[in-house]
Formats: structure tokens, sequence, C-alpha cells
């Protein structure tokens, strides 16, 4: 049974407020400043976190932007470890409008991080232990 997690908090200019409650653990989510994040809450649901809006003309380039919001997905406990695929490269150039090269070096930063690993033909998970 998957445990949900819920952020609570607020958003202060650089993010500090925001937390999330996962499997009964506190974790502080940091927000980059240069990402703008949209929440649509519904009574009795968990809060939905809107992709944002890549900024090409941020200080942090396109690839890094789309990389963070998957860091905070994944400290978030959203994907499961080795159960739960990130969203694929094509996916990912989709949602952002972005070419998928981009998409595609987002997922490599994660993965110099140590906190996904990527499986030919089956997609990119979160390494256990994260």
């Amino acid at each position: 049974m998957r445990v949900g997690c819920w952020l609570h908090g607020s958003l202060s200019g650089d993010g500090s407020g925001l937390n999330s409650l996962c499997n009964r653990k506190t974790i502080p989510l940091r927000l980059p400043t240069s990402i703008h994040v949209e929440l649509h809450i519904r009574p009795g649901t968990l809060i939905i976190v809107e992709p944002p809006k890549i900024n090409p003309r941020a200080a942090e380039p396109p690839y890094r932007q789309i990389a963070s919001w998957l860091r905070i997905r994944i400290v978030a406990g959203e994907f499961r470890p080795e159960i739960d695929p990130l969203p694929s490269e094509k996916e990912l150039g989709e949602l952002f409008e972005v070419a998928r090269e981009t998409a595609r070096r987002a997922v490599a930063v994660l993965r110099e991080e140590g906190l996904v690993h990527t499986v030919p033909q089956r997609g990119t998970y979160v390494i256990d232990g994260t």
C-alpha cells in the first residue's frame, strides 16, 4: 500500500518554510527561487503540485530547473524506490515544452547525484535508500 505525502507550511521567499510529511517523517523542502510552484488543494485529497513553467532567462538553465522539480518530488517520496519510474524523457519534454535532450540532461544530473539509475528499455528509478 502506498502512503501519500502532504506538503505543509508557508512558502517564504527562499522556500524554506515548506515541509513534506511522508511516511510519518517531516522533510524540509528547499525550492529554488527560479521555480514557480502552483498548489491546487481539494478537500480530502493530497496536494497536487503542477509542473513549473520553465524560465529560459533564469540564471539556472532549463535542465537544472527540471532536475530541481524532480528532486523535490523524489525527496517528498512520490516515487517508490525501484518501483515507480520517473516520467520518461519524452514525457518530460512534452510536460515542460523542452527538447528531449534538455530532459535527458535533467535526468543525467539526478543520476550523477546518485538519486536515480536508468534501466535500458524500462525507465529511470529512484535508488533505494535515497
